[in-house]
């Protein structure tokens, strides 16, 4: 039937509407319903269990031309369990060229199939003839099902769900803002899918089958705002059909506003989505919590082996709590690929970020692997090896944190710079982790055995603290392989803290927070710049085999100025106070196998803050680094008046790594009350003790004598 249309199906002879169907069980098959001044079909009470086959609704008899409908190509009001379409040859309904909604169920109309419908483009899928409204499909009602359409072209969204009424509604299988191929955009004018005001148990899902590809769409991929309990997973949001070739969204993959408690992709592969190849971010969420991205892809190919980017880069979180990214591989973005801003309480997990997925080779993020800024309390990483994210191969730092609301983040159990056996490199463009411009009272590794992360192979710093206080960098290895070996593993420079950088701690006094320092390509520890650089404690770690030295207090801004002599009483002032090192250092072993040693300390107390914390170290043999902690010792000022102090420190095969015996060198480095730690000092060898105070009780008066006839 011509319904609304001269008998040649192009030009409009209007009914007010076209078809108007109140009855059950009809079959509506093959008919041309256009050019009417209302509705294409209303359906209404009681019009239930209806089947609509092959009709061109909206168009001419072609299908190749628009004849629309005033207002809606279907109004459904009242009607529930209809099929519009179907899955065999010849089943689906071209719905294009109406002046509304290609398909607009009123809020009372539930559980109606939409299946494999052309709806605004032609019949041949290959060129747009829009449908209006604010989305071609508008659902504010519950049940509906919209699988296998090809829904492209539209003015503006693709699919519209919205209202607490519309729930329990799969979408699955669809092309979105693509051609009937998938593999040329088609645009809708804003977003493919958007799901808004309280909409919920919305499931945008599919698998290799029947996964939706949502991509071209001149805004997001798909808009989820005021929303909850959506599930988003097995999709292609940015590429074409194939995975491999980017067909951008011109907004974002994903964007999330003041929703909650949505899954973005699922643990089982098969549940993964693809974002990526989209003009701004993969998925930015703003004002959302519990949201849980979970296995995904962003910024790759199906196949996590080459870059697909999404230039503003993969995630970024935004002013959004309890958010939980796990599992993701986050690379090949054009900046960041992951940004927490201004948010609290996240988690970061197990997800590999700037790698291939094999975990072997870099895929870089452009910018930083992760960039906490004016964040606090978010967790990256875990004690736990299954927590563990791969942060390596990205353009600038793994980690970055700035902002001076930035506080008590959590860094634990990551590789940052390295493959994901921990055993090869695959560095980081700029450094591996970096607290910048006041970011305070962080955590990197931790106290546990397993929370120490592993930064190595960065072409700069393994760790830079640049004007950051407080901050407590513990148990991690910086510049080896996981075992804590092979020199082929060094970053530029081990660790940095300059400009202004205060009381941070690196190392401490427990049983697992020493930090392992070594082969680092410059110095193990730099503290530069000026005399603000000041208290940051260096304590208990093992520095060993970094190129220039182990610790450098330096006046050079931004460089190192090697070995500072001791001063006369400690008044001179720099960077940690240019704190003296121990000195006059004297050690042996006495006959019964004990171990002494002798010390001075040339501070005095109206410079340095007293009682000063010694540590003396067993020196490697290539480089005097300190790498393995012998003994401790609170110099007091009683002991400085004393001056030269004497230790017994015990039975010398109960010291050191297997023992201290003649010929082993000892080092030592001085922190004193406020926190300020000196180089390592002068090296002292291991010999048969002689007590130097017997030589300080010399008399005042020789007699020089004649001694042969």
């Amino acid at each position: 039937c011509f319904l609304g249309t001269d008998m040649e199906g192009g030009s409009s002879l209007a009914n007010s509407t076209g078809l108007h169907i109140s009855g059950a069980y009809n079959r509506i098959r093959s008919n041309l319903i256009s050019g009417n001044t209302g509705n294409g079909v209303y359906l209404t009470t009681d019009g239930d269990y209806n089947n609509f086959i092959n009709n061109r609704i909206g168009t001419d008899a072609s299908g190749t031309l628009a004849v629309p409908n005033g207002v809606h190509g279907i109004e459904i009001w009242g009607g529930d369990n209809n099929v519009f379409g179907g899955f065999t040859p010849m089943s689906g309904n071209l719905i294009s060229g109406n002046v509304e909604c290609a398909i607009r169920p009123a809020m009372h109309s539930i559980i109606n199939h939409i299946w494999g419908n052309k709806i605004g483009t032609d019949i041949s899928g290959s060129y747009a003839i829009p449908n209006g409204g604010y989305g071609a499909i508008f659902i504010e009602s519950a049940g509906f099902e919209i699988v296998g359409n090809l829904i492209s072209g539209n003015t503006q969204h693709g699919i519209l769900i919205g209202g607490t009424g519309a729930y329990d509604i799969p979408i699955r299988g669809n092309l979105i803002g693509t051609d009937a191929s998938g593999t040329n955009a088609i645009p809708n004018g804003y977003s493919g899918i958007n799901v808004a005001d309280g909409a919920h148990e919305i499931y945008i899902e599919g698998n290799e089958g029947d996964r939706n590809i949502i991509s071209g769409n001149l805004d997001a991929g798909i808009t989820l705002s005021n929303c909850d309990n959506i599930i988003v997973q097995g999709n292609y949001i940015g590429t074409d059909i194939t995975g491999e070739v980017a067909l951008s969204n011109q907004g974002h993959g994903m964007q999330i506003w003041g929703s909650s408690f949505c899954q973005i992709g699922a643990d089982e592969a098969e549940g993964k989505n693809v974002i990526s190849g989209n003009r701004n971010y993969g998925i930015v969420l703003d004002g959302s919590d519990n949201i849980s991205m979970l296995g995904n892809y962003i910024g790759t190919n199906a196949w996590g082996t080459a870059a697909l980017p999404n230039p503003d880069g993969g995630i970024e979180i935004a002013g959004s709590e309890e958010n939980h990214v796990t599992g993701n591989l986050i690379s090949g973005n054009g900046n960041s690929g992951i940004d927490i801003i201004n948010c609290s309480n996240n988690t970061v997990t197990a997800n590999m970020i700037g790698t291939n997925l094999s975990g072997d080779a870099p895929v870089p993020n452009l910018g930083h692997g992760m960039q906490l800024s004016d964040a606090s309390s978010n967790q990256i990483g875990g004690t736990n090896d299954e927590d563990r994210n791969l942060i390596s191969g990205n353009g600038s730092y793994g980690i970055r944190i700035g902002g001076a609301t930035s506080t008590e983040n959590i860094i634990q159990g990551n590789f940052i710079g390295t493959d994901v056996s921990g055993m090869e490199p695959v560095g980081n463009g700029m450094g591996g982790f970096s607290i910048r411009f006041g970011p305070f009272n962080n955590l990197v590794g931790g106290v546990e055995e397993t929370a120490g992360n592993l930064i190595s192979a960065n072409q700069g710093h393994g760790v830079s603290i640049v004007g950051g206080n407080d901050n407590t960098i513990q148990g991690n290895f910086i510049g080896t392989d996981i075992t804590g070996e092979n020199s082929d593993l060094g970053n530029y420079g081990g660790l940095n803290i300059v400009a202004g950088a205060t009381n941070n701690l690196i190392g401490g006094t427990g049983e697992f927070t020493a930090n392992v320092i070594a082969h680092n390509m410059g110095y193990g520890i730099t503290v530069g710049d000026t005399s603000d650089t000041r208290g940051n404690s260096i304590l208990g770690n093992v520095i060993t085999s970094n190129e220039l030295a182990g610790i450098d207090l330096s006046e050079i801004n931004r460089a190192n100025d090697g070995p500072t002599a001791n001063d006369s009483g400690d008044a001179d002032d720099g960077p940690n106070m240019l704190q003296n090192y121990p000195e006059r250092l004297n050690c042996g072993l006495e006959a019964n196998n004990d171990f002494m040693l002798q010390y001075f300390m040339d501070s005095d107390p109206a410079h340095s803050a007293y009682p000063i914390h010694v540590e003396f170290f067993q020196a490697d043999e290539e480089s005097n680094q300190g790498y393995y902690l012998v003994a401790t010792d609170e110099y007091t000022e009683a002991d400085h008046i004393a001056g030269l102090k004497t230790l017994n420190l015990g039975n010398a095969n109960d010291l050191g790594v297997e023992g201290l015996w003649n010929g082993i060198r000892i080092v030592a480095t001085a922190t004193d009350a406020e926190g300020n730690t000196s180089e390592f000092s002068m090296v002292a060898e291991i010999g048969s003790y002689v007590d130097v105070a017997a030589f300080e009780a010399l008399p005042d008066l020789f007699t020089l004598q004649q001694n042969y006839p």
